[in-house]
């Protein structure tokens, strides 16, 4: 009985290991078969070609998202099976339909293991926030920082910008404008400060 049980046991695991190992080699290798080079080259090239935020963005997205930027999509992925989801920089860019030639299921992650790999978590993070919808009209941080506390980017306090990118988790409900949106902002800032 015994004997039996261990054998489906590691069948099962052989399974699931196979489809991990066909989904690494799929995500790896499979950019090609949703988007065409040009394709591939004008959009990273526009993430690439992303303002850079000054320092303090990136000292307190390593606040809300420890290691983040560092972090590669599969260590993300295996984070996730694991039960402790901690995702990487690249995660935080919108995978537009309108990137792929060919979409599917897994087009989102082929992309973003490919721009975590081609342009990194810095860049990802400067493309993501200047694309951003912070609401009430506030497209890209830099607005965003105008529209909130009348400020440019590089003259924000660590508190301000701590501020913006939790906002960019969900604009409506952090609002700043309204009230109950910013005691929620700063419950969700005093939570991450006490870590």
């Amino acid at each position: 009985m015994r004997k039996k049980i261990r054998n489906t046991f590691v069948f099962a695991l052989s399974i699931g290991l196979l489809f991990l190992l066909g989904f690494y080699i799929y995500l790896t290798s499979g950019i090609d078969s949703v988007m065409t080079p040009a394709k591939q080259e004008k959009v990273f090239a526009s993430i690439q070609a992303a303002p850079a935020l000054p320092e303090s963005f990136y000292e307190q997205y390593e606040k809300i998202n420890p290691n983040g930027l560092e972090r590669g999509y599969t260590a993300s992925l295996l984070s996730r099976f694991l039960g402790k989801s901690k995702p990487c920089a690249c995660e935080t860019i919108y995978a537009h339909l309108g990137y792929f030639d060919t979409y599917n299921s897994f087009a989102p992650h082929i992309f973003m293991y490919e721009a975590t790999r081609k342009v990194g978590g810095k860049k990802c993070l400067d493309f993501a926030l200047q694309k951003v919808d912070f609401a009430n009209g506030a497209m890209g941080v830099a607005a965003a920082s105008e529209q909130y506390f009348q400020k440019d980017l590089a003259s924000l306090t660590d508190s301000e910008v701590l501020d913006l990118l939790l906002m960019m988790e969900n604009p409506s409900y952090f609002n700043l404008l309204r009230e109950k949106g910013r005691e929620r902002l700063e419950q969700r800032k005093a939570a991450l400060l006490r870590k």
